[in-house]
This record gives C-alpha cells, structure tokens and sequence, in this order.
C-alpha cells in the first residue's frame, strides 16, 4: 500500500505542476507560447515514461531531479551571471519563469539528456541503456551523450534567437548565427555533468528484457530527436542550419535507428531453449533402466539412482558407475553400511535374482534415512526437473 502510494505521488505530483503550467500559460500569453509550453511538457512526459521503463522507477527519479535541478542553476547562472553560455536575456515567449529562467527549459532538459543518454548507449553499446558502466565506459557514454544533445542546440539555438526571440544575447554576433561558441562549450559541460553524475548515482545494473513496452520506449528518444532534425530541415534558419542539421544530427538518428533494429531483432534470432525430455541421455552421461522385468540389452550401462528426502533435483555430484556393473531393476539394501552384499529383486543377471556387491564407498552414498537403512530407486529424466539426483554407484558384478 505505501509502495502504491509513493508510486500516484510520483505521477500526481508532476501531473499537476504541467497541468498548472499550461492553464497559466493558456491565461496570461499568448498562443504561441502556450503551443511552445505544450510542447516542452509533452516532451517531459514522453522521457519520463521512457525513462520509468528503460531505467527503472529511481533511476528515472534521479535523472529527473538531476536534469531539471541542474538544467535551471545552470540557465539562471547564465542568464544572471554570463556562466556557462554568455550573458542573455530571456524574453516573454517561453512563458512563466522560475526565477529568470523559463519553467519550459528544464523540461527540455530532461528530454534532451534522456535523449542524448540513449542513442549514445545504442551506438556505442547497441542497447538503449549502458548497464553497470566502469569509470571509462561511463564518461565515454556521457561524453558522446553530451555530443547528441549540443548538435540538436546547433541549430535550435539560431532559431529560438533569430524567430522566436526567446532570448537575446548580450553579444549579438557571438560566431555561430547569433549565438555564441562559449554557449556550445556550456551546452558540453551541463550536459556531460547530468548524464555522468546520474550513471554514478542510478545507472541501470542490467539491460532491460526486449518486450513491446522496452521497444517503444527506447524508441520514444530516437523520435523526439528525428522529430528535431525533421524540424529543423523544414523551419531552419538561417537556412544554412538546415544542411547542417542534416548531416550532424541525421548520422547518430540513423545509426541509432540501426542498432535499435538489431537490439529488437536480437531477442527472435536468439535460439529458444529445448524441451528437457529432447535431452540426449548419452552426452550426461546418464541412461534409465528399462521397465522391470524388460530383457537385458546386453552389456548397456544403467543407471541406479537414489532420491533423498527433501534433496531438490538436480544439486549433487553425479556418481560414476563402474563400467563392467550388471543390469538392476530395484533393489533394497538391508544391510547396514559397509562393503555389503544386496539381492536384486526381479534381477535380469544370472536369471534367478542376481546378486550385486557394493563397493564400501558407493553404499554409503546410497544408504540413507533411519539406522543406516536406504534404498535405490531407479530414476528417470521428465519435464524441466529431471529426476535423476546421483548416478548409480560403482557397482560391480557378484
């Protein structure tokens, strides 16, 4: 009940925050910004879920508190302080603010660190998560994340300045259409500390089973990032950024498209598990006794084995059997322990009840139970849970 409980707060709580953004936005601004809003909250949305499942519910909770928690200190540093991307100035057109920063852009910061963290697990791990990552395989991950999410602000940035006026830069001509370098360098760093800082707090121990969910959700990155190229192939400007996008964020969309197909297709190619009755006795080493009163195949070795109380099939050393033994149906051994003799009941050997001699070691492996006394039992392999336990034990002939 409380995980429960824990589980509505976690969705309840940020269902509201969006739902109160928006009907905020939708009153006091303008329909434009309120469609800029929606988008940045439906983004936030799709990464969490993503997140939820490639990454596990705390995993997801750390991304998210690290994302938005250093998305904002970064963007009000810099929009106060000049840190981190330069000095500017937000304007009206991203909608309400959190101090000087829009509540939109940690939103966005979220996605584009989800984003960012999968396709670089899919290029350089092909799967959509880097699962228990060593100090160099995790700042290779961050940095290539990094990468992902810096080429996507390459041509967003001269688009949010030149249309939309988002913002305005202190420096106009920075070098890169309005924006500047030190922007890029800051966009690196952020981004990189995020991804990094979140692999060593809750990075996933394992990569996460391929079912339809875990398809669709380590889809949902590749799409929003497909969606920005496409974006900004259509709406680019100046129209330079256009040919850009094309190359710097078409390559890792496609070579994270592909390594997708191949972590989907992985799970259908994998050879399925054989039924355990279409084991082969010979390779274990192990062949069941004929039923009782079945003629003697002459010299074919069979195995006698013994069934303790409580004992789970399948644990335990298998004995060998001593190659020249008879054929033994059922037998039971009244003697106590020690290098004894048994009469076989129903024995093929010999045509009148065969008689067996133990050696000292074998009847103790196979006497059990009360004052010493057990009994052998032969055993057959069926269904998953064989019920072979211990190979028959060293017999040799009268």
């Amino acid at each position: 009940m409380a995980l429960l409980r824990s589980r509505l707060l976690q969705v309840l709580l940020p269902g509201l925050l969006s739902a109160g953004l928006i009907l905020a936005t939708a009153q006091a601004y303008p329909l434009l910004t309120l469609g800029l809003v929606a988008v940045s909250v439906a983004m936030f949305w799709a990464a969490l879920w993503s997140a939820s499942v490639l990454l596990g519910h705390r995993g997801a909770r750390v991304l998210a508190v690290l994302a938005l928690g250093l998305g904002w200190f970064a963007e009000q540093m810099g929009s106060s302080r000049g840190w981190f991307f330069g000095r500017y100035t937000y304007t009206e057109v991203l909608g309400p603010r959190l101090g000087d920063v829009p509540l939109a852009i940690p939103l966005m910061w979220l996605a584009l660190c989800l984003v960012g963290y999968v396709l670089a697990s899919l290029i350089l791990w092909r799967t959509p998560v880097h699962a228990a990552p060593t100090l160099k395989s995790g700042a290779l991950t961050a940095w290539l994340a990094a990468m992902i999410v810096t080429t996507f602000d390459l041509g967003a940035d001269p688009y949010f300045v030149y249309v939309l006026k988002a913002w305005i830069m202190e420096k106009p001509d920075g070098g890169w259409f309005g924006e500047t370098l030190q922007g890029f360098a800051g966009w690196m760093l952020v981004s990189f500390v995020i991804i990094a800082t979140f692999q060593a707090l809750a990075a996933p121990r394992r990569v996460p089973a391929i079912g339809r969910q875990t398809r669709l959700a380590a889809w949902v990155p590749i799409g929003l990032y497909a969606s920005g190229l496409v974006f900004q192939l259509l709406f680019g400007h100046p129209i330079e950024i256009r040919a850009i996008a094309f190359f710097a964020m078409g390559m890792p969309t496609l070579i994270a498209w592909v390594a997708w197909r191949h972590w989907t297709s992985a799970h259908a190619e994998a050879p399925q598990a054989q039924p355990a009755h279409g084991v082969p006795l010979a390779p274990m080493g192990l062949q069941a006794d004929p039923p009782v009163g079945g003629p003697d195949r002459g010299g074919a070795h069979r195995a006698v084995v013994r069934r303790r109380r409580g004992h789970r099939p399948g644990h335990g050393p298998a004995r060998r059997r001593h190659p020249a033994h008879g054929g033994l149906d059922q037998q039971r051994c009244p003697g106590r322990l020690g290098a004894g003799r048994c009469r076989s009941r129903g024995g093929r050997s010999g045509g009148g009840g065969g008689v067996a001699r133990l050696c000292e070691r074998g009847a103790r492996a196979a006497h059990l139970g009360r004052r010493g006394q057990g009994r052998a039992r032969r055993g057959h392999l069926h269904g998953a849970r064989p019920a072979v336990v211990h190979a028959a034990v060293l017999l040799e002939p009268a």
